[in-house]
């Protein structure tokens, strides 16, 4: 696996479609993680790898700063609701 930026400047064009395929599986990846109660801490690119060098294959890595989240702290928790929402329009745009 390589880090995404890597990956994309090994193509000397690179159209929408392939941008709008690596956004959306950026966001399943999150989405799927925050419906088990995990906060992903650390969000940059080079924890954005590209499992293959011939098609989009997005996965996320060091997960050393990602919280569980209990029940209990849920609730504390309802200023990310306002992030989750702009993901969730984002990827209805994007779709």
């Amino acid at each position: 696996a390589i880090p995404i930026l890597e990956f994309v400047s090994f193509k000397h064009k690179y159209s929408e479609d392939l941008v709008v395929k690596i956004l959306r599986q950026l966001l399943d990846s999150l989405e799927w993680i925050h419906s088990k109660n995990i906060l992903y801490l650390n969000l940059h690119p080079l924890s954005i790898l590209n499992a293959s060098l011939t098609h989009i294959n997005i996965k996320l890595s060091d997960f050393n700063y990602s919280n569980q989240i209990s029940e209990q702290n849920q609730r504390s928790l309802d200023y990310f609701t306002s992030a989750m929402e702009f993901l969730g329009k984002l990827k209805r745009y994007l779709s």
